[in-house]
C-alpha cells in the first residue's frame, strides 16, 4: 500500500493532502482554515482531504495517536468556516500506520447559491404528483384519497373537473414550485418543524431540488408545455400510477415523453400507489412503461433503481424507474436518496477559480413569471442562462416594441425568496425592480447586460419537433382552428 501513488496535489480544486495536522497556533490556523474555505469553494461546497499522504504523494501513513489528533484538528478548522468534517474511511498502510479520506462540506451562505437541481414531474392526471411532492416535503403520509396536497398548491391552482356525475379529486391546473432541501449530511430537511420559514429551509440547505408540478390533465397542455419549456429543468420525473393500467395506451403520458424528448430532458419513471397491486401486477406495469417508451422512440431500457444501485445509476445508457407508495410510505427513502445524488443544476459550471471570468460573460435572465410586491415592487422570476447576476449591476430589459430595450437597475436579488449578493449561470432566482418598471416586462422577455448589444427582432430561424404526428398533418403559416389540439 505504502507504494501506491495518488494524482498529483494541485493549487487549484478539492482535493488536499496532510501527512498530519498538528500544533493549531496563531497563524498556522488561520492559514489552513484560509485554505479549506478555497477547497471547498472549488468543490462546489465540498473538499476532500486525505490524511496520512506525503508530499511526494505516496501514500505514507502516520500512527494511530497522530490519526487521532490530525482529525480532531481538521474537524475544528471545519466548525472555523461552519463546515462538517466527516470521516469516509480509515484503512491500514503498515503496522500501527493507517491513511484516512476526510470529506468536508459547508452550508450556504447568504451571498452563496446551493446546489440546485430542478425536476419537473409529468404524468397522467390522478397519478400522485402533487401527493408525492407533499409527501417529500412536508414529512406526512397521505390517507389514500389525496390529503397530502391540499395545502401545497397555490391559490386557484386547483381546477375540479365537472364532466363526471360522481365527486372527483381536483386537478393541478397551474405552475406549482416546492422545493426539498438537503443538509450536509444528506439528510433532508421538511415544512413539519414548527416556525420553519423558507428562508431558514434555504439556509440550512446544501443541496435543493426544485420541484416543478404541472397539469397532468389535457386540458391544461399549453401550461404544461409553457411550464416544461421556460423553467428549463435538469430532469423530467415521468409519474406512473400502478393502480390504472395499461399505461401505455394513454395519451396524455406520450405527449410528455415526446415533450421531454424534443427538448433533450434525461428522464426517470417513478410507480406510485404499489400499495394497491401485487407483484405480478407490478411487472406488467413495468412492461406496459416499456411499451410507452417504445412507442415514442426510447430504446435505453429500464434500470431499477435499488438500495444497492444507487451508485451509479448510469442514466446515460438505461432510464431509472423507482416504486413507492405515499400512503405506506414504501421506497420514499431510497427516492430521497436518489435525489440527492442526482448531479446538481451547477454542474460542469466554471469553479471558483474561474468567478472573475464569469462576472464578466455578459448576463441573459429569461423572466418566467412576475409579481407585485409592497412598497411599489414587481419580482421578477426566472432562469439565469449566462453569466453572473450581481447586486446593483446594470442591465437591458426587452424587447418591449421592435427592437426598443430599458434600461434598469435591480433594487435586490432573491434566490427562493433569500436575499443574495449574486446568482451564477443555471440558477432559478429573482430580480426585485420598482412597480413602474415592472409594469412594462412581460413574461418571456429577457435581462442582458449592456454590452451584449441586443436587438429585436420579428424573423429568426426555429426547427420544429412534431410532437404528435397524424395522418393529415400539415405546418401551415397562420392561425389555424386546430393549432391547440396537441392530442
Amino acid at each position: 500500500m505504502k507504494n501506491l501513488v495518488l494524482p498529483p496535489e494541485t493549487e487549484h480544486g478539492n482535493i488536499e493532502y496532510k501527512l498530519h495536522i498538528l500544533d493549531l497556533e496563531g497563524a498556522k490556523f488561520i492559514r489552513l482554515s484560509k485554505q479549506m474555505k478555497w477547497r471547498t469553494l472549488e468543490g462546489d461546497n465540498v473538499a476532500i482531504y486525505y490524511i496520512g499522504i506525503h508530499d511526494s504523494v505516496y501514500i505514507e501513513g502516520i500512527v494511530q495517536e497522530e490519526m487521532t489528533k490530525s482529525l480532531v484538528a481538521l474537524r475544528k478548522i471545519a466548525s472555523e468556516i461552519v463546515a462538517e468534517a466527516s470521516l469516509e474511511f480509515e484503512e491500514s498502510v503498515a503496522e500501527n500506520k493507517t491513511f484516512a479520506k476526510v470529506i468536508v462540506r459547508t452550508g450556504p451562505k447568504a451571498d452563496q447559491n446551493c446546489s440546485e437541481t430542478r425536476i419537473a414531474l409529468l404524468g397522467n392526471k390522478d397519478a400522485g404528483k402533487s401527493t408525492l411532492i407533499r409527501v417529500l416535503t412536508r414529512g406526512m403520509l397521505d390517507n389514500g384519497h389525496g390529503s397530502s396536497s391540499k395545502n401545497i398548491l397555490q391559490k386557484e391552482s386547483r381546477y375540479k373537473c365537472q364532466s363526471y356525475k360522481k365527486p372527483t379529486r381536483p386537478n393541478t391546473s397551474r405552475i406549482n414550485n416546492v422545493i426539498l432541501g438537503f443538509d450536509q449530511k444528506g439528510n433532508t430537511f421538511d415544512y413539519s418543524k414548527p416556525f420553519m420559514t423558507l428562508e431558514d429551509y434555504c439556509m440550512q440547505s446544501t443541496k435543493i431540488v426544485n420541484f416543478i408540478d404541472l397539469a397532468g390533465h389535457e386540458e391544461f397542455s399549453l401550461t404544461t408545455i409553457r411550464g416544461v419549456n421556460c423553467q428549463d429543468p435538469n430532469y423530467a420525473m415521468l409519474v406512473v400510477d400502478g393502480a390504472a393500467v395499461p399505461v401505455h395506451t394513454r395519451r396524455c403520458p406520450k405527449f410528455h415523453l415526446r415533450l421531454a424528448m424534443a427538448l433533450q430532458i434525461p428522464i426517470i419513471v417513478v410507480i406510485t400507489k404499489i400499495d394497491l397491486i401485487t407483484i405480478p401486477t407490478l411487472e406488467y406495469v413495468i412492461r406496459s412503461v416499456e411499451k410507452l417508451l417504445e412507442s415514442v422512440g426510447e430504446l435505453r431500457s429500464l434500470l431499477r433503481v435499488t438500495e444497492k444501485t444507487l451508485l451509479p445509476f448510469g442514466m446515460d445508457q438505461n432510464i431509472p424507474i423507482l416504486f413507492l407508495s405515499n400512503v405506506t410510505g414504501d421506497g420514499l427513502d431510497t427516492l430521497k436518496k436518489f435525489l440527492n445524488l442526482l448531479p446538481p443544476s451547477t454542474a460542469g459550471l466554471p469553479s471558483a477559480l474561474e468567478e472573475n471570468e464569469i462576472s464578466e460573460e455578459c448576463v441573459e435572465f429569461h423572466v418566467v413569471d412576475n409579481f407585485s410586491l409592497r412598497r411599489n415592487k414587481t419580482r421578477l422570476v426566472g432562469i439565469l442562462h449566462k453569466g453572473a447576476l450581481n447586486d446593483g449591476c446594470q442591465l437591458l430589459v426587452g424587447p418591449l416594441s421592435g427592437e426598443e430595450f430599458l434600461s434598469i437597475s435591480p433594487d435586490f436579488i432573491l434566490y427562493h425568496k433569500l436575499r443574495c449578493k449574486s446568482v451564477i449561470a443555471n440558477t432559478a432566482a429573482g430580480v426585485v425592480v420598482k412597480r413602474k418598471v415592472g409594469q412594462k416586462i412581460r413574461r418571456n422577455m429577457v435581462l442582458v447586460s449592456p454590452s451584449s448589444n441586443p436587438k429585436g427582432t420579428l424573423c429568426f430561424p426555429a426547427s420544429f419537433n412534431v410532437l404528435n404526428r397524424k395522418k393529415k398533418d400539415i405546418i401551415q403559416v397562420g392561425p389555424s382552428a386546430g393549432g391547440e389540439n396537441f392530442f
